[in-house]
């Protein structure tokens, strides 16, 4: 027995030996091996380093070769993560990488083993413990996304994010509360599937004056943008043009854009607006119209004086510029029997030169752009597509008026 005994206790003592023996060699191995490089990474590619476990490495405090390394997380803790976001890179001597990550919740934070490749040199394309996860889909905007949009619920539910949320690590919200953009045009320009949630997000642009933000927002959050009413204005101050009107033209002395009374009063050509039928009975209208007529200490809408002119038709005015066959009178009969026999030119109003206040009773002197490239005749009988009539009824003659543009500009310079 006690020979028994000396056998066992020397066969355990041989074992302890050779373990200990090995346990110093693998000690002495692991010391061997160093970090011999590190790489924090760029901001510019965080978008691209979010990665998912595949379950083969666990994540440690430090590279997992080194000496005095610990598991921070197991190979299969570390695959239960949604997404690991890589921020750093470790290189060791034994020529191995490993990539620092962090759990989008913060919890599990460390060092996993990513093959024998550096991984800056292409982020998509790691190995070891990690593969590439891609968090957000790019989508094309379908035609109710290109309409124009608003918030459908503004406040503290409805936020503007940096990136679709919960698709980069610690992007959050650009604006957490959107009340104070309660019916703000919004217009947008990228879509994004969130491939974490399935959810579709759109990049928008908040176009209303002075806000200007800009971000990612929950598709379904947004709505049809429906552009306020303007306030109705409560008065009799009727807004009016004057029977005078001025020709833009261009002034070859200052090489810029100027404006000249056509006051030339000769009632058998169309150069006096107050000869013409077509001028006349535009002003009439236009000063009749009670869309702008309103509170003199009211300003009246661009939209609303705009659509004034147009209805009223001084937005695109034909004046007759050959000779009549009796001396008319101003949108008497013979005046309209006669517009059938002329030749018209054709003047475009010019919105630049309108007040941009423009009050309620204000009168308006109007400014309008010859038509350089043709003249205009009014034909009896339209005949299909041979006559070429555009939407004024008026078809079109070639002819280059620009010398005469220019003469016009140096008469009144």
């Amino acid at each position: 027995m006690r020979s028994s005994l000396k056998r066992t206790l020397t066969i355990s003592a041989a074992t302890l030996s050779f373990m200990s023996a090995s346990g110093l060699a693998m000690s002495a191995s692991a010391s061997k091996i160093k970090q011999v490089g590190s790489t924090n990474l760029e901001p510019t590619t965080a978008y691209i380093r979010n990665y998912k476990a595949t379950g083969s490495n666990a994540i440690y405090n430090k590279p997992g070769k080194l000496s005095g390394s610990k598991v921070v997380a197991s190979a299969s803790t570390a695959k239960a993560q949604s997404v690991l976001h890589g921020y750093k890179v470790a290189k060791l001597s034994n020529k191995s990488y490993y990539m620092k990550v962090v759990s989008f919740d913060g919890r599990y934070r460390g060092y996993i083993y990513v093959g024998k490749k550096n991984p800056v040199n292409n982020f998509k394309k790691v190995g070891g413990g990690l593969t590439y996860l891609s968090t957000t889909t790019s989508t094309s905007l379908t035609n109710n996304d290109k309409k124009d949009l608003s918030f459908a619920k503004p406040g503290t539910d409805t936020q503007i994010y940096k990136a679709p949320k919960g698709s980069q690590y610690k992007v959050g919200a650009a604006v957490k509360d959107t009340t104070d953009y309660k019916g703000h045009k919004l217009v947008a320009s990228k879509a994004a599937m969130n491939d974490m949630d399935g959810q579709k997000w759109l990049y928008v642009s908040d176009v209303t004056e002075p806000t200007n933000a800009s971000g990612w927002v929950l598709a379904s959050q947004l709505t049809d943008y429906v552009a306020p009413k303007a306030p109705v204005s409560v008065g009799n101050d009727q807004t009016t043009v004057t029977k005078n009107w001025q020709r833009e033209f261009y002034n070859p002395a200052t090489g810029t854009k100027a404006y000249s009374f056509d006051n030339l009063n000769l009632p058998l050509l169309g150069t006096s607006g107050g000869s013409n039928v077509n001028w006349t009975t535009a002003v009439k209208k236009f000063n009749s119209d009670a869309t702008v007529k309103g509170d003199k200490k009211d300003v009246v809408p661009a939209d609303t004086l705009a659509t004034a002119f147009k209805n009223s038709g001084l937005s695109t005015v034909y004046m007759k510029v050959t000779p009549t066959l009796l001396a008319r009178i101003p949108g008497g009969l013979l005046d309209k029997i006669d517009s059938y026999s002329g030749l018209y030119m054709k003047f475009d109003l010019d919105m630049d030169n309108i007040p941009t206040t423009t009050h309620y009773g204000d009168q308006l002197k109007l400014a309008y752009k010859l038509d350089n490239t043709n003249l205009y005749y009014k034909p009896v009988i339209s005949l299909g597509g041979l006559t070429n009539t555009n939407a004024d009824g008026y078809a079109a003659l070639p002819v280059q008026l620009n010398a005469m543009n220019t003469l016009w500009g140096l008469l009144y310079q």
